[in-house]
């Protein structure tokens, strides 16, 4: 993040090196001395917010550690927004803890990509709530499908809570020897 020239020429030698590049579409140079003239202001905003410890394992991306009360002051939103990103080794710090399993909430899973690169291949599942160009019901349902594979309990009242369904009643039996297929003219 930073100067528009400076970044590229940093990517171009990255991919001269054989590695993979992507520019994110962000509306500031977040991480970087550019960002400086908005950070009074979003310290302030963050005050206005009402703060609280995480209550799940939460991997900072300002220090690489597991977040804690930190995340209750507004000045860690200022340190965060202009300190280099930490992602990696916030993320090998979740997965130290045995956290195996990670949801991406937002546009477009840019951070599950990273985090499969950032652990051994297998060491843990990425899903992501939404894909651009894809059908967003159907991503949200594949991700909570393989949630529930793995054993995380799902509400599924609350899946389909204000929709009309009604109760089916299927045969409790096999259906032995009997052709159910129905023959459509083509």
């Amino acid at each position: 993040s930073g100067a528009a020239e400076a970044v590229a020429a940093v990517a171009d030698l990255l991919a001269a090196r054989g590695h993979g590049r992507r520019r994110l579409n962000v509306a500031h140079a977040f991480h970087s001395p550019l960002i400086e003239p908005a950070l009074a202001a979003l310290e302030r905003a963050a005050g206005e917010v009402a703060l609280a410890a995480p209550r799940i394992p939460l991997g900072s991306n300002l220090t690489g550690r597991l977040a804690r009360d930190e995340l209750t002051r507004p000045a860690y939103y200022r340190e965060h927004a202009r300190a280099p990103v930490r992602f990696h080794d916030g993320l090998r710090t979740l997965h130290a803890q045995g956290i195996d399993l990670f949801l991406e909430i937002g546009p477009a899973p840019v951070l599950a990509g990273m985090g499969r690169r950032s652990l051994p291949d297998g060491a843990a599942l990425f899903l992501a709530s939404l894909r651009q160009n894809h059908d967003p019901w159907a991503t949200l349902l594949t991700s909570l499908g393989a949630l529930f594979v793995r054993g995380v309990r799902v509400d599924w009242s609350g899946l389909h809570r204000g929709e009309a369904r009604r109760k089916l009643a299927l045969p409790t039996y096999p259906f032995e020897r009997t052709r159910c297929w129905t023959d459509l003219a083509p």
